[in-house]
């Protein structure tokens, strides 16, 4: 199977207690692409690039954040608050990942047309997210994130002649973690 899927993901900032106009956005849409080899009946293997998206902390002369501790490479302690010096300031989580994860699946249905599988995802992810610090536009600050961890999810597929969709839950853990609701297509050769 090779196919492409979009990602409704949220990746989790650890910023709260927002003051004054600062907005935090941790949900964006995201894709996947992937190519999943059929190992037995019962299991898939599947190698996957996600682009998740970003998550943008906004935020105006005054206004105020608390952080819990990860923010720029660790140098606040959890529960500092920190106020944004300046006007069109932001903060822009970026994240990636390539990952292979086995899926066990279960056929729940199966006519002469359609095939309908309840399937789980166990992996792991090899992760890169980059942090931005923004004003007016002009980057100021930067700190790169990498590592790899374990991944999972449950999702069902529906399949006919070549074609299979699928919807499925995700849950990564990262530096800054992240979950995703994935639809999928794909094409079996």
């Amino acid at each position: 199977y090779f196919g492409f899927g979009l990602m409704e993901t949220e990746v989790e900032s650890g910023m709260s207690a927002l003051t004054g106009t600062a907005a935090l956005d941790e949900k964006d849409l995201g894709q996947k692409l992937f190519a999943r080899i059929n190992l037995h009946e019962n299991f898939d293997l599947e190698f996957a690039f996600n682009k998740f998206g970003e998550t943008i902390l906004s935020c105006e002369n005054t206004d105020t954040f608390k952080v819990d501790g990860r923010y720029n490479n660790k140098q606040y302690s959890s529960g500092t608050t920190l106020t944004c010096n300046a006007n069109n300031t932001s903060i822009n989580i970026h994240t990636n990942s390539v990952s292979a994860a086995i899926k066990p699946k279960f056929d729940v249905a199966i006519n002469n047309d359609l095939d309908v599988s309840v399937f789980g995802t166990i992996g792991i992810n090899q992760w890169d997210q980059s942090e931005t610090l923004l004003v007016a536009g002009t980057s100021t600050g930067f700190s790169d994130y990498s590592g790899h961890d374990p991944f999972y999810g449950i999702g069902v597929t529906a399949q006919t002649n070549a074609l299979n969709f699928s919807m499925e839950y995700q849950d990564y853990d990262m530096y800054y973690d992240a979950t995703a609701l994935v639809a999928s297509i794909s094409y079996k050769f």
